[in-house]
């Protein structure tokens, strides 16, 4: 995960069972890191949404609003890589298809604009949002 990982996130994922290794800002750092001589040893890499299973158990969050509040018009969802979007979008419309979905991202990581209107604003930067800071979307 990366460093700048909150810490409360870490220890719900060790409370899973899970060894959590903090290296590296960016998913690419990450991915290296995984990747290199160190992180053979000790972990692999999944992604935290560009994988079908992490879509359907995102889709759960707008199973539970939609069984919450039975008339929801819209969802607004973050967008990083897109799988909590796809998640919730899925899910949300499989049960209400009338359902608006709407996406937000950071400023400082318009990954999802750049990918709609073909543009190639930066991304980066530090955020407390790092679940949703994503320099690429998903494929």
């Amino acid at each position: 995960m990366p460093v700048t990982t909150p810490f409360v996130k870490v220890k719900a994922t060790e409370a899973l069972g899970a060894t959590v290794v903090l290296d590296g800002e960016t998913l690419r750092e990450i991915a290296a890191a995984c990747r290199s001589d160190r992180g053979r040893a000790r972990s692999g890499l999944g992604s935290p949404y560009d994988d079908a299973h992490i879509i359907a158990g995102q889709g759960t969050i707008a199973l539970e609003m939609l069984e919450e509040v039975p008339d929801l018009d819209v969802l607004i969802v973050p967008i990083g890589g897109g799988g909590l979007i796809a998640g919730n979008a899925i899910a949300a419309r499989a049960i209400k298809p009338s359902i608006e979905i709407v996406g937000v991202e950071c400023e400082l990581y318009p990954s999802m604009w750049n990918a709609i209107n073909r543009g190639n604003r930066p991304c980066g930067g530090a955020t407390l949002a790092e679940g949703i800071a994503s320099a690429r979307p998903a494929n």
